[in-house]
């Protein structure tokens, strides 16, 4: 597998494994928490691992990727300067996801309660 396509695979992981974190974690957590605490516990644990995927995982395979292809120093496309992205927007996707799993939550308790009455 060539290092292009390695690194298109860590892309989507990158964008797919905060998403699978959150939720697992949602599902994970003591159901007696209120959902406040849950999501603060679960954006916070996805943050610091989104950083540290982007820190030793991205970087690295990008400028691996680079110079596969024979850019001129990768090293300057893949450094602090996504790792600072991770820690600024780290938290979006996770909050995003906790939103959505709620959403659906409430959702389906009113689903359900509308089936009750009939």
């Amino acid at each position: 597998m060539a290092k292009t396509e390695i690194f298109e695979l860590i892309k989507i992981a990158r964008f797919c494994i905060p998403i699978i974190i959150t939720i697992g974690l949602l599902f994970l957590l003591p159901k007696s928490w209120a959902f406040k605490y849950k999501t603060l516990l679960s954006v916070i644990v996805v943050w610091i691992a989104t950083v540290l995927f982007t820190i030793h995982i991205y970087n690295p395979a990008g400028i691996e990727m680079g110079l596969e292809q024979g850019m001129d120093s990768p090293e300057m496309h893949f450094d602090n300067n996504s790792s600072s992205v991770s820690i600024l927007t780290g938290w979006v996707t996770p909050l995003f996801t906790c939103f959505i799993f709620y959403l659906g939550k409430i959702a389906t308790l009113i689903f359900k309660a509308k089936k009750c009455k009939q």
